[in-house]
């Protein structure tokens, strides 16, 4: 991604929640499901605007200091990353997840911070999500 192809570029107009939801559409209603699908206790799972000159203005979601992923609005999509720790990807490789899952994770980017799952609207699904996230708090955890 390039801050060219950004849907937000302007590092000096950060966009709101409304330019967020219409940018993306009807795909944005499933991510906001999932995070309130999981079990969030006392510290609420929070969504914070970041800019990157490389890649414009995106979207995190963190729990406390913790960052469970990150939204790359794209019009009427997303890119959806999301970095797990050894103990995530062993869940992962254990989790009733469809195969295109366990498909990707096997030939994911791996970093020092972990290995990066990535997603648009087209390739996850509610359901998917909210497994994704809960391997995710169960394993920072």
């Amino acid at each position: 991604m390039s801050l060219r192809s950004a849907v937000f570029p302007d590092a000096e107009n950060p966009p709101g929640d409304a330019a967020l939801v219409a940018c993306i559409g009807a795909p944005f209603n499933m991510i906001e499901a999932a995070v309130a699908a999981v079990p969030q206790g006392r510290t609420r799972i929070a969504r914070a605007w970041k800019f990157s000159k490389t890649s414009g203005w995106y979207v995190t979601y963190d729990k406390g200091k913790q960052r469970l992923f990150y939204l790359f609005p794209q019009r009427g999509d997303f890119l959806l990353k999301i970095v797990f720790n050894d103990r995530g990807v062993e869940a992962i490789n254990k989790a009733d997840l469809p195969g295109d899952v366990h498909t990707q994770l096997a030939g994911a980017k791996k970093y020092a911070e972990g290995t990066v799952l990535e997603f648009t609207a087209k390739r996850i699904d509610e359901r998917v999500l909210t497994g994704l996230i809960s391997i995710k708090l169960a394993s920072i955890a």
